[in-house]
Formats: C-alpha cells, sequence, structure tokens
C-alpha cells in the first residue's frame, strides 16, 4: 500500500466533501456546483502548506529525464517538496524508498509504461531503461513523479516520510522531517467511520 501525496487530513468537512465517490462524481461530470475543481485544489493547497511545506513560491518549470534519456519530463512546480513511502510495494519497485517531488503540473514524452500494482494504483517506468517515472492512483489519474528524475531532485526538501518504521535498517533518510509510523500512515488515510471512501 502506498500512499505518497494523496488527499488527506484537510478537516473532517473537506474529507467527506471530497470523499471517493464525490470525487467519481466529478469525474463522470455530475457536479452540481462548478467550482468544485477547484475548492479540491484550494483544499489540497491548504493541506500542503499545513503539512510544513510553508509558503509557495512562483511557479517555475523544471525539466528531468529517465536513465537512457528516452523518456523526459516537464513539470511547474510552486512547493519543491519531497516525499518518501518506505512501503513494501515502494521498496520493492525502487529498491529502496519511492521519493516524489510534489509538482502543479506534469508532462511525460517517450515510451512510458505502466504496471498495475494493486486495483486503485500503477507504477510508471521508462520501457526502453527501466527507470521509475511515477506512483499513481488509477481513479484520479494524479501521478507522483520521481524526484530522481531532475536536476538536484528538482530544488526539493524532504518533507515527510510514510511507513518510516518499515524502513530498512540498512540506510535512514536525515533530516528534520516527519517521520510517520505504519500506523500514523494509516490513520491519516484510512476513512473515518460513516465515510464511504
Amino acid at each position: 500500500m502506498c500512499i505518497v501525496q494523496t488527499l488527506t487530513k484537510i478537516g473532517r468537512a473537506a474529507r467527506l466533501t471530497y470523499s471517493r465517490p464525490n470525487l467519481n462524481k466529478l469525474k463522470r461530470g455530475d457536479d452540481d456546483e462548478g467550482d468544485t475543481r477547484d475548492r479540491i485544489c484550494i483544499a489540497v493547497r491548504l493541506f500542503q502548506c499545513a503539512d510544513g511545506g510553508g509558503l509557495m513560491t512562483a511557479p517555475r518549470s523544471i525539466e528531468g529525464r529517465c536513465l537512457c534519456g528516452a523518456v523526459t519530463v516537464n513539470a511547474t512546480v510552486s512547493t519543491a517538496r519531497m516525499r518518501a513511502c518506505h512501503c513494501d510495494m515502494c521498496r520493492q519497485h525502487t529498491s529502496g524508498a519511492f521519493v516524489s517531488l510534489e509538482t502543479d503540473a506534469l508532462t511525460f514524452e517517450g515510451p512510458v509504461a505502466t504496471y498495475k500494482s494493486s486495483d486503485w494504483a500503477e507504477r510508471g517506468f521508462c520501457s526502453t531503461c527501466g527507470s521509475t517515472l511515477f506512483y499513481a492512483t488509477t481513479d484520479d489519474g494524479v501521478r507522483n513523479v520521481a524526484a530522481g528524475l531532475f536536476e538536484n531532485a528538482g530544488g526539493g526538501t524532504l518533507k515527510i516520510e510514510f511507513f518510516a518504521d518499515q524502513c530498512p535498517q540498512g540506510y535512514r533518510l536525515e533530516g528534520d522531517h516527519r517521520r510517520l509510523s505504519t500506523a500514523e500512515t494509516e490513520a491519516m488515510f484510512a476513512p473515518t467511520e460513516g465515510d464511504d471512501t
């Protein structure tokens, strides 16, 4: 299970408003309120700032590539915040923590392939060299891009580790950032009682 950069504790009202059925309703175009998507973006930004990211800066464009250069990625970044996940799937996919860079917009060009790693997520990789490109949730299409594709990880700063207690004993990510245990990570993303997500 991986939960990198998923809409989380924005407050109970926001969790209920933006539950999976309501997001699916938006995807079908059944939204009665035309500004709901904008409110979701605002809610995500509020969470990101409250999550230790500080104030957003002016958006900037960055470009990255896979190991062989066949896949290029262009991203717009306002808050260069990185997140690391130590869950079993991320470690099996990357041979270490999956470190993602928060982006505002993202495009890939080249031979991108995907592997459906669960009922609700997929992993992207270069079909030529195998470089990890992204982790994506399939129901909303959100892609969490691998920070290593960009020079100096896009200038990002590590802000949070998920499943920190599952980090192998052979390494540790240094710095002053949040480290959530498995229980804390699952509590952050688990639906609350009465929530139909």
